[in-house]
């Protein structure tokens, strides 16, 4: 599974109950993505590693 950060948002790609798996940790610390996103807590559980990958700027 990737997370995609941009500036006004983000692209999860993975399986769907990955997907569904993160979405729902995220829920659990933050009330909005928008609350996520300026956090710059991109990974809800550090344990696991970062797989974050920023989109390259065009």
């Amino acid at each position: 599974m990737h997370v995609y950060l941009k500036e006004n948002g983000f692209v999860v790609a993975g399986k769907v109950w990955q997907v569904k798996a993160y979405l729902k940790k995220l829920s659990s610390q933050h009330e909005t993505v928008e609350q996520w996103i300026t956090k710059g807590t991109p990974n809800p559980d550090r344990s696991q590693g970062s797989n974050i990958v920023p989109f390259p700027r065009r």
